[in-house]
Formats: C-alpha cells, structure tokens, sequence
C-alpha cells in the first residue's frame, strides 16, 4: 500500500519537499502526500489535499479521541473528513464505522462520498468499492450503519478503530447512548 507522508502542520513548504525527496531515495514504493491547500510542488507524490483549517484539526500530530468540525453548509468538512478516513485506511488495517441518525439504504450514507473521493484521489487500484461495503487491500475495511435502524447491530460490533457520525447535530441524546 502506499504510505501517507504528513506535511507538518507549521512546516514550511521547502521543509516538507525535502523531507519528501529524501524519502524517495530509500523508498520506490507509492507515496500519498497529504497536506494543506497551497502546496505548489510534491514531485511524483500523489496528493492528498485538505482545507487549511481542516488539516490543522485531522493532522495526527495532534492526538485526539473526538475530532468535531463545526460550520454551515458546503462540502468543505465532508470532502476533508472523507479524505482524512481514506488516508487512515490506508495507513494500516483498521476498521472504520460509519453512522447516521437513520440510515435505510446504502444510499443514506456517506457511502457514495468516500467511493467518488477514492476514485477522484487516483486510489482505485488498493480499495474494493462493493455494494454495500467498501475494502481496502490492507484489511481495512469501511461498514455503514443507522444508529437508530439498527442499534443491535452497532452494540455487538467490535473492533472499532474509527467511527465517523455523519450530520452528528441530527443525532438525539437516546442514540449517543448507544
């Protein structure tokens, strides 16, 4: 699989090149190099782009158990969390659980996201897009869930590496619960 190549969140640009082009010279293998908006130059990484903002609040330097981005409408926060779960998935075998309040087709969920992204970022070759259910060739491994559907299945799922709560404000206090 390829490995992902953080830009570090104050690292210059110049920083980062370096520290990409020198990874190059002990590694032949796929690079995924994700950073911020305004990066001119990755040599023959493959870009992994995120909003500033956004960057700042996934970027794995910063360990946090709940990463909650606020804001209007728009794709901004989807499209970099989205991004942000392929890259994790990526890294190594992890299980990532996608939820909503309610969610009664495949159709519901943030499904269709993460396989447009995948295809759009170039990652085709190392995920399995399925029906209902999308694989990574590492192991890892997305599921898509309503809380509310089917809070039996959620309880007796183990494993959990990531859960990402899609539209968390339409989420009662019931099935936060759970």
């Amino acid at each position: 699989a390829p490995i992902a190549v953080w830009a570090g969140v104050d690292e210059p640009h110049e920083g980062y090149v370096a520290r990409l082009r020198a990874l190059r010279r002990n590694f032949t293998g796929p690079v995924l190099a994700v950073l911020p908006y305004g990066y001119a130059e990755t040599g023959d990484a493959q870009r992994i782009e995120l909003p500033p903002k956004h960057f700042t609040v996934l970027h794995p330097s910063r360990p946090a158990r709940y990463r909650v981005n606020y804001g209007g409408r728009g794709p901004g926060r989807s499209w970099a969390f989205v991004r942000w779960l392929i890259v994790r998935g990526l890294e190594r075998r992890r299980l990532v659980l996608c939820v909503r309040e309610f969610q009664n087709s495949i159709e519901e969920s943030v499904y269709r996201l993460i396989a447009e992204q995948i295809a759009l970022l170039g990652l085709s070759a190392w995920f399995d897009v399925r029906a209902t259910t999308i694989t990574v060739r590492n192991g890892s491994e997305f599921i898509f869930a309503g809380i509310r559907t089917n809070p039996t299945k959620i309880k007796s799922m183990e494993g959990i590496d990531i859960a990402f709560v899609e539209e968390a404000e339409k989420v009662s206090a019931r099935s936060w619960e759970i």
